[in-house]
């Protein structure tokens, strides 16, 4: 879903603070009741957290926040930020002192919806801190709305509100009437509740006030469970790697190489991300998917492909190969259509005979659509031009003939 950089830049800005604000801390050192915090089982906080796959359809991890900071790592790779408030109140200021509590916070965005029962905010926030004891719980939720004027409400300090429903053992609402990311007139709320010794935060803003309010709520109850019967929080439960893919209002098939392919002689591949323009007309629609391979975070190869309608392929011009000495071609038949591989040699090359191609890229037209296929080697510690695995004829074969329709979603 395309997004405008100013609401990028607000975004981030808001769930960062979010991600220093929400107790959601971890604090090194010991001194009184933070003893009792470091000695929990399992210090990874994310065990208390929704995940993506609590979420109906349609949303996606939001790149800001701190699910996997204590190095475990689903989700986005942030770390926890210091809950350090300038001036902060007494109590407040005892507080952190005293408990130096632990936690995280994860973030969802909304990028279409769907039939699917459930809470559907177009931002939704989850966060927990387990303050190692009953009491200091209490403390924590005590001090929820001063914890969120410092950070999220510019010094003013929000007035809870007596929530409809139970959530623990003690819950409150703190409406958020100004929040003004999607539209100028936008509202969000936060759902505070405390559960022996965790208190869970919930966000939910982007609806009505009472859409708010009841989606804040449902995505506490959610929540709750996993605070009751907290599990590790894995990888597979922020995959949001298909998610663009299964937008209801892509009309036209989409053609993938399924979430991995393993050919023979070649790195096993896996999709890593994908994103969608669905356009208001078929012909417009608009895919990409990135498929990698490798094993180090700082170098991987990546395999690119692009979806389009030929009429739009058309508009905007044929993708031509960079202008480089030695380019050729070559026509491969596929079963539902042909296909076009280029190849040349890159860098400065006087004669062609002698230098094998080691650049490569190839287009399938399949039907009304037209895949695009390119291959790069992502390497943030290496100098020069660095060819993938796939970077070959033989790779970009093996791609265009893996091609397949990938069956549509049913909601």
């Amino acid at each position: 879903m395309a997004v405008s950089p100013g609401f990028r830049i607000g975004a981030i800005a808001l769930l960062a603070a979010l991600a220093v604000t929400l107790g959601l801390v971890l604090l090194s050192g010991s001194s009184g009741k933070a003893d009792a915090a470091k000695r929990l089982p399992g210090q990874n906080q994310t065990r208390y957290l929704l995940r993506l796959t609590d979420l109906p359809p349609g949303f996606t991890v939001f790149p800001i926040g701190s699910v996997g900071a204590e190095g475990r790592a689903p989700g986005p790779h942030r770390p926890c930020g210091k809950l350090d408030p300038a001036e902060p109140e007494p109590k407040l200021a005892a507080f952190l002192r005293e408990y130096r509590p632990a936690g995280c916070f994860a973030a969802y965005m909304r990028l279409y919806r769907t039939p699917v029962p459930g809470p559907h905010p177009f931002l939704a926030g989850s966060g927990a801190l387990d303050a190692g004891s009953v009491e200091g719980a209490r403390e924590a939720f005590a001090l929820a709305p001063q914890i969120l004027s410092h950070f999220v409400f510019e010094g003013e300090v929000p007035q809870s509100l007596p929530s409809p429903t139970a959530v623990g053992e003690e819950t409150m609402l703190l409406p958020w009437p100004d929040a003004g990311f999607f539209r100028r007139e936008e509202s969000g709320t936060f759902a505070v509740w405390r559960s022996g010794t965790v208190v869970g935060v919930t966000l939910a803003l982007g609806g009505s006030i009472a859409a708010d309010q009841r989606d804040a709520l449902e995505l506490a109850r959610l929540q709750q469970a996993h605070i009751e019967h907290p599990t590790p929080y894995l990888p597979s439960e922020a995959d949001a790697s298909e998610v663009a893919l299964d937008d209801p209002r892509l009309k036209r098939p989409v053609y993938w190489l399924g979430s991995t392919l393993a050919p023979h002689g070649l790195p096993k591949l896996r999709l890593a991300d994908s994103s969608s323009r669905p356009g208001a007309k078929p012909a417009n629609q608009l895919v990409r998917l990135s498929y990698r391979h490798g094993v180090r975070a700082e170098s991987w190869s990546e395999v690119g492909v692009e979806e389009v309608g030929r009429e739009r392929w058309k508009r905007r011009g044929p993708i031509a190969f960079p202008p480089s000495a030695c380019a050729e071609k070559r026509a491969v038949n596929l079963l539902r259509g042909r296909a076009v591989v280029y190849h040349s040699r890159g860098g400065q090359v006087r004669e062609c005979a002698g230098w094998p191609p080691n650049k490569f890229m190839a287009q399938a037209f399949l039907g009304k659509i037209v895949v695009t296929v390119t291959n790069q080697k992502v390497c943030a510690t290496c100098t020069g031009e660095r060819a993938g695995a796939y970077d070959s004829f033989n790779g970009m074969e093996t791609v265009l003939r893996a091609l397949e329709l990938r069956p549509k979603p049913v909601y």
